[in-house]
C-alpha cells in the first residue's frame, strides 16, 4: 500500500470507480422496490376482482330469491340520481357569465341600468351580492316553470318530453316521473332559500338607495342577460306540446286498418317532407351566415384573384399609390365583388330550386294517395283530413326547430367564444360584398366603427333609435307636445274635411287623450342600459365623424346610382362641379340675386288682380307668398 491509500486518498481512476459502483447498486435497490409496488398491486387488483365477482354473485341469488312484487324499481338507480342531484347543485351554485365579466365594465353597466353613480364601495359591494341572488332566482324560477309543465301535461298525457327522457336518461314513465318530483322539490327548496337571502341581505341596504327601485331595474337586467335561456325554456315547453298533438295525431291515424301500400305512400310523403325541410334549413343557415356577415370559406377565397402587388400597395400606407394603381385595384375589386355576388345569388337559387321540386313531387304524390283512396270507397275524406292534419303538424314542429337553431346559430356567429382562425379570416376579408361607404381620402380618415357607421350597418337609410334620450327632459317634452299637436290637428282637420266630424266631437277629443297618454308612457319609461349604451355610442360617432369632415376639409354626400355615402375633398367636389357645367353648358352664373325682384312683382301682380275682384280674398291669402 502506498502513502496516498493510508492517508485516505484515492486515485481518479480508482474514485470513479467507486462511484459506478456505487450508482449501479442504487439502481438495483430501485428496480427490486418497483417490482415489489407491482407485485403488491396485482394482488389488490385480484382481490377486489374476487370481492366483486362474490358480490355479484350474492347479488344474483338475492334477486333470484325475491319475487317480482319485492323488487324495488328505483333501487337500481340510486347512484344515478345522487350525480344527477349533485350535478344539479353544482349547476345552481354555478354564477352566469355576465357576473364574471371585468368588474369595471360590469359596473359601467349597471350605472346605466340603475341610473346611480354607485360611488361608495359599500353601494357596490351591496349590488353585486344581490344581483347574483336575483340571477340565480331568475335561473332557478325558469326551470321550475318548465319542470311544472312538464309534470302537469305529462301526467295528464301519460307521456314524458325527449328532453326529459335524455336528462334522466331513462324511458320508464315511473322512473322519469319520480326523477321529476325529486328534481321539482330540489328545485322549490333552492328557490324558497334564495328568497330567504334576499329578504335577509335587504336589510343591510344602503340608505342612499331605494330597495324596490333597485330591486325592479336588477330583475330586469338579470333577465336581458338571459334572453336566450328564457328562449330556450319556451321553445322547449312549445316543442313538448307539438309531441303531443303529433302523438294524438299518429293514434288517431294509424288505428285504422291500413294497407301496406298505404303505409308505404305515407311515408315515402313523410322522406318528401323530410328532404324539403333539409333544404329549407341549409337555406335558413346560408342566410343569416350572410346576414352576421360571415361567409363560408368557399367564397371568401375568391380574395386571393386579386394580384399581389396590387393587395401588397394598397394594403401598405406608407407606399405612395398612383391614380393608375387606385383605378387598378379599384377595377379589380369591383370584379371580384360581382363574382361573388353571383356565387351567392347561385347557392340561394339552388336551395330555391331543391325546395320548389320537393314541393311538387309531394303534391304529387299525395294527389296519387287520395286518388287510390277514392276508388276504394267512401272514407277518403276523413282520412285524407288525419293524414294531412298529421303532416301539417310534422312540417310546423320542423320549422320551429329550424327557426330556434337559426337564432343559436345567429348568437354563435355574432358573440364567438373562441375566435377561431376561420372566424377571424371571415370578418378580416379584405373585399366584402355588402354596401360600404366610397371613401377617396389619402389617409385613415375614419375608424372602423365610423366606417361600419356610413357602410352597410348604417348608411343613408339608418336612424338612430332613442334620440330623445339624449335630450334634457324640458326639451324632450317640448319635442313631444309639438309632435302631439301635429298629430291631432292634422287628423282632427281631414275628419272635418272628408267626413264632416266635428274638431271638438267626443271621439276626437277621445283619440287625443289615448294619443297623449301613449306619447308620454313611451317618452317617460326609462330604457334599458343596452339602449342608452347604443344610443350614447352612436352619437357619439356621429359627432366624431362631422369633426374630422370639418377639420380635413372633406365632404359627405349620397352617391346618385348605389345611394351609398361618398366622402371626398371639398376641391375635389369644386372641379367636378366645373368640369360637369362646362361638359354640358347648362348652368349659366346670375351677376345678382333676382330672388327679391320677383318676390315683389309676385305680390304687385296679385294685389292687382284682387283690386279688380278677379280673385277672392282667401284666394289672395292662399298664394301670397311668405317673405320668411
Amino acid at each position: 500500500m502506498t502513502k496516498a491509500h493510508h492517508h485516505g486518498h484515492f486515485t481518479t481512476s480508482e474514485a470513479s470507480a467507486i462511484i459506478s459502483e456505487a450508482t449501479v447498486q442504487k439502481l438495483k435497490k430501485k428496480k427490486k422496490k418497483k417490482s415489489e409496488k407491482k407485485e403488491k398491486g396485482k394482488a389488490t387488483k385480484q382481490q377486489a376482482l374476487k370481492r366483486k365477482r362474490g358480490d355479484q354473485q350474492n347479488r344474483h341469488q338475492n334477486d333470484l330469491s325475491k319475487s317480482l312484487s319485492q323488487v324495488s324499481i328505483g333501487s337500481p338507480v340510486k347512484k344515478k340520481m345522487k350525480r344527477q342531484d349533485e350535478q344539479q347543485e353544482d349547476k345552481q351554485k354555478q354564477s352566469s357569465k355576465y357576473l364574471k365579466m371585468p368588474k369595471k365594465l360590469l359596473f359601467r353597466s349597471l350605472r346605466l341600468q340603475l341610473n346611480h353613480p354607485l360611488k361608495k364601495l359599500k353601494e357596490r359591494q351591496f349590488i353585486l351580492s344581490r344581483l347574483s341572488l336575483w340571477d340565480r332566482q331568475y335561473c332557478l324560477q325558469l326551470d321550475l316553470k318548465l319542470y311544472q309543465y312538464y309534470l302537469s301535461e305529462g301526467k295528464n298525457q301519460k307521456m314524458w318530453p325527449e328532453y326529459l327522457r335524455k336528462l334522466v336518461e331513462s324511458d320508464m314513465y315511473v322512473l322519469v316521473g319520480i326523477s321529476l318530483n325529486n328534481m321539482l322539490k330540489d328545485l322549490k327548496q333552492s328557490d324558497d332559500r334564495c328568497t330567504a337571502d334576499l329578504v335577509l341581505q335587504s336589510r343591510s341596504c344602503p340608505s342612499t338607495m331605494s330597495l324596490s327601485d333597485i330591486d325592479g331595474r336588477l330583475q330586469e337586467f338579470a333577465r336581458l342577460h338571459h334572453l336566450d335561456l328564457n328562449r330556450k325554456v319556451n321553445y322547449l315547453m312549445g316543442r313538448f306540446k307539438d309531441e303531443i298533438r303529433e302523438n294524438d295525431l299518429a293514434s288517431t291515424l294509424f288505428s285504422q286498418a291500413l294497407r301496406t301500400e298505404h303505409r308505404q305512400s305515407i311515408r315515402s310523403l313523410m322522406e318528401l317532407r323530410d328532404q324539403q325541410m333539409q333544404a329549407y334549413e341549409k337555406l335558413i343557415m346560408f342566410e343569416t351566415r350572410i346576414l352576421c356577415r360571415a361567409l363560408p370559406q368557399s367564397i371568401n377565397k375568391l380574395d386571393k384573384l386579386m394580384p399581389p402587388e396590387l393587395t401588397a400597395i394598397n394594403a401598405d400606407p406608407t407606399r405612395s399609390r398612383t391614380a393608375a394603381d387606385r383605378e387598378a385595384f379599384k377595377q379589380h375589386r369591383k370584379q371580384i365583388v360581382e363574382l361573388k355576388r353571383d356565387m351567392l345569388h347561385d347557392k340561394l337559387a339552388h336551395y330555391e330550386n331543391i325546395i320548389e321540386e320537393n314541393e311538387i313531387s309531394y303534391q304529387k304524390e299525395l294527389f296519387r294517395f287520395e286518388y287510390e283512396l277514392c276508388e276504394e270507397g267512401p272514407t277518403t275524406c276523413a282520412l285524407m283530413k288525419r293524414l294531412e292534419a298529421y303532416l301539417d303538424q310534422r312540417t310546423n314542429k320542423r320549422i320551429r326547430e329550424i327557426l330556434h337553431k337559426e337564432t343559436e346559430f345567429r348568437v354563435k356567429l355574432k358573440y364567438p367564444r373562441h375566435h377561431r382562425k376561420s372566424i377571424r379570416t371571415n370578418r378580416q376579408a379584405a373585399i366584402s360584398v355588402y354596401p360600404e361607404a366610397i371613401v377617396e381620402t389619402s389617409e385613415n380618415l375614419f375608424t372602423e366603427p365610423e366606417l361600419a357607421l356610413l357602410s352597410s350597418s348604417g348608411g343613408p337609410s339608418y336612424i338612430r333609435p332613442n334620440q330623445s334620450f339624449l335630450y334634457k327632459k324640458k326639451k324632450s317634452a317640448q319635442y313631444t307636445q309639438k309632435e302631439y299637436e301635429a298629430i291631432t290637428n292634422k287628423v282632427a282637420k281631414d275628419l272635418q274635411e272628408y267626413f264632416h266630424v266635428p274638431s271638438k266631437a267626443l271621439e276626437v277629443r277621445r283619440f287625443a287623450d289615448e294619443l297623449k297618454s301613449i306619447f308620454y308612457q313611451q317618452t317617460g319609461h326609462d330604457l334599458c342600459y343596452v339602449e342608452k349604451y347604443r344610443s350614447k355610442r352612436d352619437i357619439k360617432l356621429v359627432h366624431s365623424i362631422r369633426r374630422k369632415l370639418h377639420q380635413s376639409n372633406h365632404i359627405l354626400r349620397v352617391t346618385d346610382k348605389s345611394s351609398v355615402f361618398h366622402v371626398g375633398s371639398t376641391a375635389d367636389y369644386e372641379r367636378k362641379v366645373l368640369q360637369y357645367q362646362q361638359k354640358t353648358n347648362a348652368y349659366v352664373e346670375l351677376s345678382s340675386k333676382p330672388l327679391m325682384e320677383t318676390f315683389y312683382k309676385v305680390v304687385h301682380l296679385l294685389n292687382l288682380l284682387r283690386s279688380k275682384n278677379e280673385i277672392t280674398q282667401w284666394q289672395l291669402r292662399e298664394m301670397m307668398p311668405d317673405m320668411r
